[in-house]
């Protein structure tokens, strides 16, 4: 048995879905959309979490016609994670020595690879793209994450957090823009707010205001002041309740939406 996820893709803003599939026998281990092409990293399965001849493979939006590219190595075996912005593919992996990064601006049919230093993970960080040079990076570290912020598709990177963050903390990140990403450090944290704007090229951390929940499984601004989060309190008697966070004052206040 293949360790595998089925992949559906939509064009009608949800209405109907479609199975979505590259090469006979291969698994669609994780997938990349850009604004014009759906970039997925396909592998050889053959039972549970054993996975072989990792590749990269391309389609357009708009029909199912794939086109498979080989990768180098390290990247072959797999454990890496993918993210892609027009044309351009970044690939990070944790090495033996010290973080790689493998970037393409050519639809993924050549790869550069640099030492990433800072991008230090115990597997690998998420990248989410928002140009074709600017990236925010999550990192996870074991029990803490780092955030860092690049303008240059990679080639540098700026430290984003001043303050400890911990990733089993109930916090959440998520980036706007190229200029904008919201930090929500959970309620564990010591300050009187306990999400924050960031910008400046993630040089700048500014109190906005407090989600206050337990666990913050969700945050996502569709905007920079627009902004939904999945909030879940855990109570004296140990019950959980979880209900939906709205602010449309940029994160300074949260009221309860309603689904009805």
């Amino acid at each position: 048995m293949s360790n595998s996820f089925a992949w559906y893709d939509t064009t009608n803003g949800a209405r109907s879905w479609q199975r979505e599939g590259t090469v006979h026998g291969e698994t669609i281990v994780q997938i990349a959309p850009t604004h014009h092409e759906l970039f997925a990293v396909i592998a050889h399965c053959v039972r549970k979490y054993a996975c072989t001849n990792y590749r990269i493979a391309r389609s357009p939006l708009t029909a199912n016609k794939w086109i498979v590219e080989t990768l180098p190595s390290p990247l072959s075996r797999g454990t890496f994670a993918l993210a892609a912005y027009d044309t351009n593919i970044w690939a990070n992996l944790q090495g033996p020595r010290s973080p790689l990064l493998f970037v393409s601006h050519d639809a993924a049919h050549t790869f550069t690879q640099s030492s990433a230093p800072l991008l230090a993970s115990v597997s690998a960080c998420n990248l989410t793209p928002m140009s074709s040079t600017a990236l925010w990076a999550e990192c996870p570290t074991g029990m803490l994450v780092s955030f860092f912020y690049s303008d240059d598709a990679g080639v540098r990177w700026t430290s984003v957090s001043r303050y400890e963050y911990s990733g089993t903390g109930g916090g959440a990140f998520d980036p706007v823009s190229s200029s904008l990403a919201y930090l929500d450090f959970g309620p564990y944290s010591s300050r009187a707010k306990d999400l924050y704007s960031i910008t400046g090229s993630g040089r700048k951390m500014t109190p906005v205001g407090n989600i206050a929940c337990s666990s913050t499984n969700g945050l996502i601004f569709s905007d920079a002041k627009h902004g939904l989060a999945i909030c879940e309190q855990n109570g004296t008697n140990v019950s959980t309740s979880t209900y939906l966070l709205r602010s449309s004052d940029g994160g300074a206040t949260w009221i309860k939406a309603s689904l009805s």
